[in-house]
Formats: structure tokens, C-alpha cells, sequence
């Protein structure tokens, strides 16, 4: 769905003290979700990505904070809405604790590859879930910040899935040298489960829940 909004309600938007600002734009509430909205970015970016996020607002999943509105102004690509979780942000929270050795991060990972397993069955995968784009929630880890997924029906589920765990993996070794209670221990625990738990691992436990 496109959302057409006037530069004036758009100015009004980038300029309120509420909004949480990142290093591409802002966030702001908007119609009962979530507006992303971009700042300062060139024009051969947003050309990039407008096409996938048409291709990743046609498709939701529970947990996962895709595109569900593209919003223009005066034709030109803004921003998009998503879903709003109320949570902690994962950031947030390792910046408030001493260390990460005291947490069982394994029984929130299987909620994290859940959701790469979910995405891949639509096409997608994902890039950057790192701790400031992730949020407890509802006793569980849900995702947002997801306009930089990646949406390619050429590519097998299974391969979707790899890619997303790669790219996971990647930004748990850069938070783990930003954010000084992440331990190397915890990293090491992190990467020994996901390497347990491949695509097939995690298809067999979802089904063996149902």
C-alpha cells in the first residue's frame, strides 16, 4: 500500500523531540505503526532499495517488522511504516548489565533462527540483526529495522537461511567488540549453537511442535 504525505506533514514528523533517530533517518508513529522515514540519503540509494521494499511489504511475518506501507512525498521515495513492538531493545539492555555470561542466550537464539527459517520460506533474508535492531518481546526476540533485507525467489530456502545466519553472525562479532559486557565467552556460545542448528535442524524441531 503507498501512503502519499505533504512535505509539510512530513517536516512536522522529522522535527518532533520524540522520534528515535538512527544513522539513515528516524522513526516516528504513524496511522498506528511504525514510520521509518530517511534523511540525508542519496538518490541512488533509495533507487536501490524501492524495489525490494515493495518486493518485502508483500509479504509478513509474525516477529519480523517488514515494510507494510511505502510512503512518497511529492513522488519521491520517504520511508516506509512497520509494525510496532513494545520491548526492550537488546542493545539497550547489554548496555545495562555487567556481562553477558550470566544469560542463556541459547534459549532466546532458537527464536532468532525461527524467524530467519520463516523468512527464507517467503524468499527473504536478512541483514544486520544486530542488538540495536533486535527487541524482547512477548517472551521472545522479534526484529525490525528490515529494509535492507533481501527478497530472491531464485534461491533455494535453505540458502536463504545460510545467508541470514552468516549475516548474523557477522554483526555478533561486531557487537561483541562495541558492546563491553558482550563477552567473548557468550560469542562463543552463540556461534556453537548456530552451527548446531542448520535449516534442516530447525525445520525438524518446528515440526516436531506441531
Amino acid at each position: 500500500m503507498i501512503i502519499e504525505i505533504t512535505k509539510d506533514r512530513l517536516n512536522e514528523i522529522k522535527s518532533s523531540k520524540k522520534n528515535k533517530l538512527g544513522s539513515f533517518g528516524g522513526i516516528s508513529p504513524l496511522d498506528g505503526k511504525l514510520f521509518k522515514y530517511y534523511c540525508s540519503i542519496e538518490k541512488d540509494f533509495l533507487n536501490r532499495i524501492e524495489p525490494q521494499l515493495w518486493n518485502l511489504a508483500n509479504h509478513q511475518v509474525d516477529g519480523v517488522a517488514l515494510p507494510i506501507d511505502i510512503v512518497y512525498c511529492e513522488d519521491e521515495l520517504v520511508g516506509y511504516t512497520q509494525p510496532f513492538f513494545e520491548g526492550i531493545i537488546i542493545e539497550d539492555f547489554l548496555k545495562n548489565i555487567k556481562s553477558t555470561d550470566c544469560i542463556s542466550v541459547e534459549k532466546y537464539l532458537d527464536s532468532i533462527l525461527d524467524k530467519f527459517y520463516l523468512l527464507a520460506q517467503k524468499g527473504i533474508s536478512s541483514y544486520d540483526v544486530c542488538a540495536r535492531n533486535m527487541i524482547y518481546s512477548d517472551g521472545e526476540i522479534k526484529l525490525f529495522d528490515c529494509d535492507l533485507y533481501y527478497f530472491d525467489n531464485s534461491k533455494s530456502e535453505e540458502d536463504l537461511y545460510k545467508e541470514s545466519v552468516k549475516n548474523f553472525l557477522y554483526s555478533v562479532d561486531e557487537d561483541c567488540d562495541t558492546i563491553p559486557s558482550f563477552t567473548q565467552s557468550t560469542k562463543e556460545r552463540i556461534i556453537t549453537y548456530i552451527n548446531a542448528h542448520s535449516y534442516d535442524a530447525v525445520k525438524k524441531r518446528r515440526e516436531a511442535k506441531k
